[in-house]
């Protein structure tokens, strides 16, 4: 389910007074949110704005946390996750993965992967005829724990 701010949402149970402006995002399979960097407001003060709508919306939508990556070129919105209590997940060349816990309780977010898992294998028969070789690579990237 794909959560954007242009198809602005009103929170269930509660009387709409307006709209709610929601960071686009999209769910993850663990029933999180990932943010889409490269649709965040332009100025500080309406994404701060945005933050804490979104925030307050994922978390009556019963999220569970929020993976939101700040491009390089975004780095004057980092004080404003830091204060909306984020935690540094990882860093790559030209952006900045930070993390939000939605619900209560120690975050289940995983951490950063530092190993990479790969399986391979070379079989002959033994006449050394037949040989099969197999080699099986897998790196599984898991979002909201």
């Amino acid at each position: 389910m794909i959560l954007s701010k242009r198809t602005n949402a009103a929170i269930p149970d509660m009387p709409l007074l307006g709209t709610i402006d929601v960071l686009d995002a999209y769910e993850d399979e663990y029933g999180g949110v990932v943010v889409d960097p490269t649709f965040l407001p332009n100025t500080s003060n309406a994404f701060s704005a945005s933050l804490r709508s979104s925030l307050s919306y994922w978390c009556e939508q019963g999220k569970r946390g929020v993976w939101l990556k700040i491009l390089e070129d975004q780095a004057d919105l980092v004080p404003i996750v830091i204060n909306a209590r984020f935690t540094y997940h990882h860093a790559e060349p030209g952006y900045l993965m930070l993390t939000f816990w939605l619900l209560d309780g120690p975050a289940a977010l995983p951490s950063i992967s530092l190993h990479q898992i790969g399986v391979g294998a070379f079989f002959m028969n033994e006449k050394q005829d037949d040989k099969l070789c197999v080699l099986h690579f897998s790196l599984e990237k898991r979002l909201t724990g």
